[in-house]
């Protein structure tokens, strides 16, 4: 650059730093320290052929690798070889291929199946450059004569010009790039493409950002084409800038992005993009410190219930019952809809109290889901994501915080997995692990016995009790007394002839007659009846005690059950309502709510929190949870997301609001829980704006927290726990 060019940029930098020096009352964000959450598409795909990184992109026809005098390569070992790539949407592509032959005189090239163009190939010739038709995404080569083609590298991008051949960086990659005498974070674009953001954009947003390129080569027709487009599902796309540069420049611009006033009521992309003439050339082209400046909003307080401060002195010194029902889908409870009168217990307990109509899960397995009940942190968060991960002695838990404040601490456990085992028992004074009594499974009747000795035992004022109810959680065996109370008696089939078939029974099996899944879920309803049964002597023995008027009492779940709704029965396996939509009914001291409904959507990480508000304790500062006290009188907008996760397909969803995204190995979902309930249609292509926003946010979200944990700390099972863990299905 020229004197005079760079004492430009200068002052055009002054001129776009100058209202964030001059004026508080705005904030900057900057949109590189985003980067690595957003969508970055490259316009070039690069297939080195002597690589196993290429293995995924060659269909047919090619040999082992080899290596020649210019590197690795692959022989087309028949007549014809394909190969395939992912396409740049809406562009021409160039094939640009690199190879040595012996004798060939012409290949002939195909894509789709369509005859593209014959190739001659000189003596000597080592490089080709075909153009492609539009969205192609496979190639086939067919060769004319009887000889040998070894390719290295096959480089499909719109760009004409490739002057070289290397592994390309990330794109983009940041680096500075220094102008003047200063430095600015830089997104290096040399191969072309798109980086999208996504967000609530505000009617009054400022975008500022920067340019740069060098041409290649002055010899070639190297341009570069810079564009910035707004896009909404709501609207047409805006083309905010654009740009087409062919000489050495660097300039910056503030634009202001102008939103309708209907603008800020949805998730918007903020695309931006640059369409190179050449690839892994000398030049370069970029973004130059790019970020949004935004009106500085003070945050409004939250609004405080007007029964808040009652319920806080009402719960003073008020006792905790908190009830876990495994695997209890709140599809299944008549408070919430069901036909079948399967919980009339916590029915009639919701009727007096408060009902959660959204209540969800953070993880659809038992393990994780315990551990974000006792922390209030989420799983990526706390580190339990594997089933032999353990919770680290440093996680504070529920327990501890109570019983530091001088509550009497006890657990009940009929699974293992929310045991010490796992390093679940932390704080608890009491810890009887039920489990441990019978063969293979603790009943319900175990656990509540336990819990009755204990609270007559008991002399502290305050206390909090844990009951994990195996029940309804597999093999679905409530006592013979209560088979029949859904299960048809007339099934004359081979489910549940014993405990031990019903413990061996594969409910995916495709020879599963209709008839075997309607006992499969009858068996289900009825070990869930069973479980509310218990429930009900927990509040009489409450009550007989007079301990029930001044108690918390909590009932709900670690994660739901799927009775083949979308083709699978169990949990832990996907992300669908009927797995991480739980029960969730309160019971407070003081005030009688009168079956009270509430819509906000609450989840498992916010117990903790909300035990320590109603109790007047502070948290841990380390919380991800929020407490849910005020929006049970004054809810507010439903804005918080929802994070959910699962171990055996490594699926993750996020919920915000009625949106829904569900990310997974082999597809992306999206569901419009207001329109589709049932989650019955994947609507992700006509939802791409709302569905890229949830999976920026999940990124974001569940982006590796750097903590201290305890290393080599894994659980010691010994033979209860073992059988426990066997018989329900989480171990072999």
């Amino acid at each position: 650059m020229t004197r005079g060019e760079h004492r430009c940029v200068a002052v055009l930098v002054y001129l776009c730093l100058f209202p964030f020096l001059s004026c508080s009352k705005y904030e900057s964000i900057d949109l590189t320290g985003k980067l690595r959450f957003t969508e970055r598409v490259s316009d070039t795909t690069v297939l080195l052929f002597g690589t196993p990184r290429v293995e995924d992109n060659l269909i047919s026809g090619w040999s082992a690798p080899d290596i020649g005098p210019s590197g690795k390569f692959r022989w087309a070992t028949s007549n014809s070889a394909s190969f395939t790539w992912e396409p740049v949407p809406g562009s021409k592509p160039y094939l640009h291929l690199r190879f040595h032959s012996t004798g060939l005189a012409s290949f002939e090239l195909f894509s789709g199946g369509q005859f593209v163009s014959r190739v001659p190939v000189e003596s000597g010739q080592q490089h080709t450059l075909v153009p492609l038709p539009s969205g192609s995404r496979e190639a086939t080569i067919k060769m004319m004569h009887q000889t040998s083609l070894g390719v290295y590298v096959a480089v499909i991008t719109p760009s004409r010009y490739v002057p070289e051949y290397r592994k390309p960086k990330d794109f983009p990659f940041v680096d500075k790039l220094k102008l003047r005498n200063k430095s600015y974070p830089s997104w290096f674009c040399e191969t072309g493409g798109t980086i999208s953001f996504y967000d609530y954009f505000n009617p009054e947003d400022d975008l500022e950002f920067g340019i740069f390129f060098s041409p290649s080569d002055p010899d070639e027709d190297d341009f570069a084409d810079f564009t910035v487009t707004l896009r909404s599902e709501k609207g047409p796309d805006r083309k905010l800038f654009e740009k087409k540069v062919t000489k050495r420049i660097a300039e910056f611009f503030k634009i202001p992005l102008a939103l309708p006033v209907t603008g800020g009521r949805g998730p918007a992309m903020l695309e931006f993009r640059i369409a190179r003439n050449t690839a892994f050339g000398r030049g370069q082209a970029g973004w130059v410190q790019p970020r949004l400046r935004r009106i500085r909003r003070a945050s409004e307080p939250a609004k405080e219930s007007p029964d808040a401060a009652a319920v806080r002195r009402s719960a003073r010194n008020a006792g905790v019952v908190l009830i876990v029902l495994d695997a209890a889908s709140a599809g299944h409870f008549g408070c919430y809809g069901y036909a079948g009168n399967t919980t009339p217990v916590v029915d009639r307990l919701a009727s007096e109290g408060v009902l959660f109509r959204r209540a969800y899960t953070n993880a659809a397995y038992t393990l994780a889901s315990t551990a974000t009940l006792f922390t209030g942190q989420f799983p990526h968060r706390h580190g339990i994501l594997q089933h032999r991960n353990k919770l680290p002695g440093s996680a504070v838990t529920l327990a501890e915080t109570l019983r530091s404040a001088g509550y009497d601490t006890a657990a009940f456990l009929a699974n293992g997995n929310a045991s010490g085992i796992f390093g679940l028992a932390q704080g608890f004074n009491t810890v009887r692990d039920v489990f441990r009594d019978r063969n293979y499974i603790g009943w319900g009747e175990d656990v509540t016995e336990s819990f009755v000795k204990w609270l007559g035992e008991r002399r502290e004022k305050k206390f909090f009790a844990y009951l994990h109810y195996r029940e309804p959680h597999d093999p679905y065996n409530p006592p013979e007394e209560w088979i029949h109370r859904f299960a048809d008696p007339s099934y004359d089939g081979s489910i549940g002839e014993s405990f031990e078939s019903r413990i061996r029974i594969d409910t995916n099996s495709p020879e599963l007659t209709s008839a075997d899944r309607k006992r499969v879920k009858g068996l289900y309803d009825s070990n869930l009846a069973y479980a509310d049964h218990q429930v009900g002597r927990i509040i009489r023995e409450l009550k007989a005690s007079g301990m029930f008027d001044s108690t918390i009492i909590i009932v709900t779940s670690d994660h739901g059950e799927a009775f083949w709704e979308h083709g699978y029965q169990g949990h832990n396996q996907q992300l669908y309502e009927e797995s991480v939509r739980i029960p969730f009914v309160l019971k407070l001291p003081g005030k009688k709510w009168n079956g009270k409904i509430v819509d906000s959507t609450v989840q498992t990480a916010d117990v903790v929190p909300f035990l320590l508000d109603v109790l007047g304790l502070p948290d841990t500062g380390n919380i991800d949870g929020r407490s849910f006290l005020s929006a049970i009188d004054s809810p507010g907008p439903d804005l918080r997301p929802v994070i959910v996760y699962s171990t055996k397909q490594q699926v993750t969803s996020m919920l915000l609001g009625s949106m829904k995204y569900i990310r997974n190995s082999t597809t992306d979902e999206f569901y419009d829980l207001k329109k589709d309930p049932a989650e019955s249609f994947n609507s992700i292509e006509t939802n791409l704006i709302r569905a890229g926003y949830l999976a920026q946010k999940l990124r974001e979200s569940a982006e590796p927290v750097k903590q201290k944990r305890e290393k080599g700390e894994l659980p010691v099972l010994d033979e209860a726990a073992r059988e426990n863990l066997k018989a329900l299905g989480y171990i072999e």
